[in-house]
């Protein structure tokens, strides 16, 4: 669990059945968020909301890192990318070489809810999801009022979605 730090890494860990996220990334109240984060070459399995939860952050590598086998609560993601307030970030974010894989809910999922939110930023190189129930999975609120859907940019390069339980591609 995260919460407003900067300059950590994670390396050559497996993080498994926890009953609830393999790693959270995420702000305290104050809504600061973490900064400069390394998850490498970790593995979070059958965990019970999500393998990875991005909350908050600006500036996160994460590489060669498996999240499969996720179930439980919704949304049962390997990876979501979730800010739960409008004032925080989904900045500088690079997946890199990374799987998912038999995750109940999304491989990939990326939700932004209603109100003005800061800019994302979100790239995925050589990424893999095989046996998810979505693939990828980009969404908002569907509620979303004019002038308050964010910018930004989501990159997803060489990467693949397949053998997906529903949607390989979700937006």
């Amino acid at each position: 669990n995260l919460l407003s730090v900067t300059d950590v890494t994670i390396k050559n860990l497996t993080l498994a059945d926890s009953g609830g996220d393999g790693i959270y990334v995420g702000a305290k109240p104050s809504n600061v968020p973490c900064r400069n984060i390394v998850v490498s070459d970790c593995v979070c399995d059958n965990n019970n909301r999500q393998g990875i939860s991005v909350i908050s952050v600006d500036n996160l590598l994460i590489e060669r890192t498996v999240m499969k086998n996720t179930r439980g609560t919704a949304p049962r993601s390997g990876i979501d990318f979730e800010p739960n307030s409008p004032k925080q970030l989904l900045s500088r974010i690079i997946m890199r070489d990374c799987i998912t894989e038999n995750n109940v809910g999304g491989g990939y999922e990326i939700y932004v809810g209603q109100g003005r939110h800061n800019p994302v930023d979100i790239t995925l190189e050589n990424c893999r999801s095989i046996g998810d129930g979505v693939g990828f999975k980009l969404g908002f609120s569907e509620v979303m009022k004019p002038g308050t859907v964010p910018g930004g940019m989501v990159r997803v390069r060489n990467s693949s979605f397949s053998n997906s339980k529903g949607n390989a591609l979700y937006v």
